[in-house]
């Protein structure tokens, strides 16, 4: 297609089976577009592939005879033509499964009937204008390709051979000291499981332009290694270098709102000019290795301890996935107990690693296991083995007690968890009063979205929601007041502080009095002496 594909077009296709809505569209449109209607999407289809380099947009209408929208889609996917032409849906149905099914299919927004004037013109005007810019970003990148061939094509950067060829030149081309920075999406994967591939290529290409952007304001080399990692060498001005974490965390937290998929940034500082760059670059992805799930501050410094301490995670991990597989782990029962009768009224499933003849602390396998985004294999082990706990404990003739398990931030994202629920409950035949799902507090803070549609459906279901580790340096009364939650659940934190002052005591008593004034229940954890169990009595905290 040589120049055509990257021609200005103009052109809208319109496709309706109703004359009105065809009419009402083209006078909205015709006086800064040239306009094609069809009213079928056969008709849609042929006039795509006669006029494919003029049009601009379509305008599709989801409900028609002969074919309807959804098959226009289809069609357009197989022809590649909905990889350079966007489509905007037109529905007087918005109901989440018509919208879902299109927008899989590639239509990227939708207008409803009636139509209003305003909302349709900046829709299309806005749509457009995107298409044309991305059209001018590909046409650059193809500019770069054809002139080397180790220009990354999606990205625009230098790829791994090629930036190191270009940073043994950078150096002796500039005044150091130099840094060398390693930069990694964390979730990544995640991300492209979750929302798809060519949104996880989105935030790459977004990513790939503020480097740009970066390597202009500091004179740096920026590169793409592929996969979700990037490079970059510039000098070692930590004022700088703190700059471009600013600015790569805020350009991924505006690409998706209240997510933990984010960049983590390694930095090495070079001792001198004649280091290898390579081996250096692997020193600043130790950094990045040893920061992930740190979500206070995403850029770390490499230290020579470091290498060790990443030996010893991955062994750790490595004998952690095994003894999953030997089932050598197993969940033990910390009881929930009422302050005043002593009766255990509950209790939480908490994950024991039995290895090697004793019992591992979970200190040295849990954070490791989510650092690494694998606790998910770990938490499913857990979730079933208490299903079927309470299955034989019913059998039994006993009457069970609910047990609380732990679902974390990784598990939301990378798991359907209300599906996983309700699978759970239905095959071991449980009453899902029997289980309460725990959800730390920091996982609300920083992604509320996500949370709250999982606890939605699950409290549709019928199981009890707990906020666990509540008070953990992250939430608001604001936010309380925000979320369905049947509990919160102390950090073990306020009843240590309690023993040690009285600032302490008194934290607990206005945690302890907010609690019962917005109505929901409160579990203190770590009881641990007749002072403490007495100390809630005391306050009617049960």
């Amino acid at each position: 297609m040589g120049e055509e594909k990257y021609a200005r077009r103009n052109t809208v296709l319109i496709v309706d089976d109703t004359q009105l809505n065809r009419r009402l569209l083209s006078e909205m449109m015709c006086s800064e577009y040239n306009i094609l209607e069809a009213v079928d999407g056969e008709m849609a289809c042929h006039m795509i592939e006669e006029h494919e380099q003029e049009i601009a947009i379509v305008l599709l209408d989801l409900v028609m005879p002969k074919m309807d929208g959804f098959e226009v889609l289809e069609r357009m996917n197989e022809r590649k033509w909905i990889e350079h032409i966007p489509v905007i849906m037109i529905t007087s149905e918005t109901s989440d499964e018509m919208v879902n099914r299109a927008s899989t299919l590639g239509a990227i927004d939708y207008i409803t009937k009636p139509f209003n004037y305003t909302i349709v013109r900046i829709r299309v005007q806005s749509t457009i204008q995107l298409y044309e810019k991305q059209r001018a970003l590909i046409r650059e990148l193809e500019t770069y390709a054809s002139d080397s061939k180790e220009i990354h094509p999606m990205t625009g950067l230098l790829k791994r051979d090629s930036f190191f060829e270009e940073a043994s030149k950078y150096i002796k081309d500039h005044q150091g000291p130099f840094a060398i920075l390693a930069v990694d999406v964390e979730h990544f994967k995640l991300l492209n499981e979750s929302f798809g591939r060519n949104r996880g290529n989105d935030l790459l290409r977004s990513m790939s332009e503020q480097l740009r952007i970066l390597s202009k304001d500091y004179d740096a080399l920026v590169g793409y290694f592929g996969g979700d990692d990037f490079c970059i060498l510039m000098s070692q001005n930590e004022k700088n270098i703190k700059y471009v974490e600013n600015r790569l965390i805020t350009n991924a937290k505006d690409f998706l709102p209240g997510s933990v998929i984010l960049p983590v940034i390694g930095v090495y500082n070079l001792a001198s000019e004649d280091e290898n760059l390579e081996n250096a670059y692997d020193l600043a992805c130790i950094a990045v290795n040893q920061n992930l799930g740190n979500y206070k501050n995403r850029m770390c410094f490499y230290t020579p301890h470091m290498l060790e301490e990443m030996k010893y995670e991955n062994v750790q991990l490595g004998n952690a996935l095994e003894g999953l597989r030997k089932e050598e782990f197993v969940f033990y029962i910390q009881p929930h107990c009422d302050t005043q009768t002593g009766k255990i009224v509950g209790g939480e499933a908490l994950a024991r690693w039995k290895h090697d003849d004793k019992i591992v602390p979970p200190i040295e396998f849990i954070p490791v296991m989510e650092k690494k985004s694998v606790i998910s294999e770990l938490d499913l082990f857990v979730w079933e083995h208490v299903c079927i706990w309470i299955r034989k404990w019913v059998d039994a003739g006993h009457e069970p007690i609910p047990i609380s398990i732990n679902v974390s931030r990784v598990d939301l994202y990378s798991l359907d968890v209300p599906e996983i629920m309700k699978n759970l409950i239905k095959v071991f035949r449980l009453d899902p009063k029997w289980l309460i799902i725990e959800i730390t507090e920091s996982t609300y803070a920083q992604d509320f979205s996500v949370v709250e549609e999982a606890i939605t459906s699950l409290r549709a279901m019928g199981f009890k929601i707990w906020m666990d580790d509540f008070g953990s340096g992250y939430s608001s009364l604001n936010m309380l007041s925000r979320v369905d939650v049947d509990a919160i659940k102390l950090d073990m934190k306020f009843l240590e502080n309690v023993s040690d002052n009285q600032k302490g005591t008194n934290v607990l008593e206005s945690v302890i009095n907010m609690a019962k004034m917005i109505k929901i229940p409160l579990v203190v954890e770590g009881v641990e002496s007749p002072e403490h169990i007495e100390y809630l009595r005391k306050r009617n905290c049960n």
